[in-house]
This record gives C-alpha cells, structure tokens and sequence, in this order.
C-alpha cells in the first residue's frame, strides 16, 4: 500500500504515475493531483482529502478492487474504470464520476451509497449492483455485462439514452422504479427482466 498523507507548501501534491497496488490519500488539508493516468491494481481509499484528475488533462483511473471516497474526489472530464472480477464495493463519498466503466468479467459492484454519473455509464462486463440508493446517469447508458437492482426503494434516474446491448443483461428483484428522459433501446439478443415495478418516461420525446 502507498499512502500518500503529506501537505506540500507551495501547491498541491502531485500523485506518481505508476502502477499501485493500494493507493490511499489522506490529509484533509491537501489536494492529490494525478501526474497521468493511473492504475491501482486493489483498492482505491480517499480516506481525507481531495484527489483531483487535473483540468485540461482529465486523467483516468483503473481500479481492480474497491473505491472507497471518504474525502473528495474530483473527475474533471476524467473516466474511472473499475475491472475487479470478485465480489466489491463502490462509496461514492457524495462525489461525483464524469464518466464510470465496470469492466471486470464475472466481478460485482455493489454501491454502498448514492451514485452519480455527470456523463456516460459504460458496463462492458461485471455487474453493477444497485440496492436502495439512488442511481443518477446524466448521459448515455450503454450495458453489456449487467445492471442489477434487488430492492423496492431507491431512484434511479437515466438522463440520456439507455440501450442494452447484445449480451446485456438488465435483471432486478422486488420490483424497483425506474425513470427515463432519453430513450430505452433493448437489442433482441439480451436479457431484460422488467418485474412489475413502474418504468416512467417523462420530460422528453423518447424511444422504446
């Protein structure tokens, strides 16, 4: 584990560009600022602080366990990929992701708080477990590995267009809410388990 906790003077501290296992930052008095795209091979821990993808760069980040925000983490135009293939949790800590990729075969991600997405949600592969915390996606949704929700409560709000690709699954249990504002697109060759819960379309011409 690299724990980065110091407080540099004279600016921000800049966070290496290299390949982590656990990469943590806590000092609540700092500004972490990614020096390039950036992998943590395990878990990615804001314990206190703030980590901050840099304006104009927009670095990404590849996480292979857990996200754990307790401090602030600031996406900029960045995209964060999460590619664990156990069992983990995504915590938020109240930021938001401009951009968020589940890529991890077989992997789940349940979060553990509400989860806002500023622009596209991206599940190539892996699910991403909702439960009753809300779910906010600005963009576009584009699902090829699995969008799960297994409880009653909760908001899930999809700004832009949803489509369920070929191979996609879109399944939940207890039959949740869901509201749309841009359209949903389910391909023939995937899986949409709907329940009996209320799918709303509102504000927006759209297409089903």
């Amino acid at each position: 584990t690299v724990t980065y906790t110091g407080n540099n003077a004279s600016g921000n501290t800049t966070v290496a560009s290299v390949t982590y296992y656990n990469l943590t930052v806590n000092n609540s008095a700092e500004t972490y600022v990614l020096a390039a795209a950036t992998t943590a091979s395990n878990n990615l821990t804001i314990t206190a602080g703030t980590l901050d993808t840099v304006s104009g760069s927009n670095y990404g980040l590849t996480v292979g366990n857990n996200w754990s925000n307790s401090g602030t983490f600031i996406a900029r135009s960045g995209t964060v990929t999460l590619t664990g293939t156990g069992s983990q949790t995504l915590t938020s800590g109240s930021s938001n992701f401009y951009a968020l990729t589940i890529n991890g075969s077989g992997g789940t991600y349940t979060i553990q708080d509400a989860l806002a997405i500023d622009n596209n949600l991206v599940i190539t592969a892996g699910t991403l477990q909702l439960s009753t915390l809300n779910l906010t996606v600005t963009g576009t949704t584009s699902i090829t590995g699995t969008l799960n929700d297994n409880s009653a409560t909760g908001t899930n709000l999809f700004v832009g267009a949803v489509t369920i690709n070929s191979g996609g699954i879109w399944t939940e249990t207890n039959n949740p809410a869901f509201t749309f504002r841009g359209g949903l697109t389910v391909t023939s060759v995937s899986t949409f388990t709907s329940g009996t819960g209320t799918y709303t379309f509102d504000t927006n011409a759209q297409t089903i």
